[in-house]
């Protein structure tokens, strides 16, 4: 049964078998026809015990599938996984030079992911500022045990990094957990979509060191 739970859906337009997923082919657009295609297939996953698929871009039958206990992969534990090579490539596209910027870092609370995040670029910029709740001493503590790095004021920052399911991404603060953010991947070189990377690294088929930040950008609608 533990087999069975690990297996992720494919749903696509075309009929090409990818053999790392369960895979099931729906019809394009909009009507009757592409709406009982989307409830076969949803029936055929759920037949299979899978709860989580990965759907094409802007599919407007998810929620067919959703009737069956079948949702999206979340891509938030990719975001979190890769945020360090999210804010390099921010950073890199808004012309912050790390050596003489300032971050400042604000979490509900301090995740492995967050503490990972910034021991991992405390050695690349210059001043590094906290605003975590739950977990901020400590993350301060080992900052300084070992990175040598002590935490600073945030006041002038070239950029908030914020861990916050809450929070939106503005024009200082770039909200790793924001649907707004695009970011463009590459696997081993070749681009792919944010969705399919989000599944197979839930499925332990696509390493962190695989995985490069190609692009990262924010919806200009506020």
């Amino acid at each position: 049964m533990g087999l069975v739970r690990r297996l992720i859906g494919l749903v696509s337009y075309d009929s090409a078998a990818d053999p790392r997923f369960c895979c099931v082919r729906v019809r394009t657009g909009r009507g009757a026809t592409a709406r009982l295609s989307a409830r076969r297939a949803a029936a055929a996953l759920a037949r299979r015990g899978i709860t989580a698929a990965v759907f094409p871009g802007e599919y407007p039958y998810a929620h067919v599938f959703a009737r069956r206990g079948i949702a999206p992969v979340p891509v938030l534990p990719l975001r979190m996984a890769t945020a360090a090579k999210i804010v390099r490539r921010y950073m890199a596209a808004e012309s912050i030079v790390p050596s003489s910027a300032k971050l400042v870092f604000a979490a509900p609370y301090a995740a492995r992911e967050v503490c990972d995040t910034v021991l991992e670029l405390s050695g690349e910029v210059r001043y590094i500022a906290l605003e975590v709740g739950r977990g901020e001493e400590e993350l301060a503590r080992m900052l300084w045990r070992t990175r040598g790095v002590a935490v600073c004021g945030g006041e002038g920052a070239a950029l908030r990094i914020s861990f916050d399911p809450e929070e939106k991404a503005s024009e200082h603060t770039l909200s790793i957990c924001d649907p707004d953010v695009k970011v463009e991947y590459t696997l081993s070189d070749e681009s792919i979509r944010e969705a399919l990377l989000a599944a197979l690294f839930r499925m332990g088929k696509a390493e962190r060191e695989q995985i490069r930040v190609l692009s990262v950008s924010r919806s200009q609608a506020e």
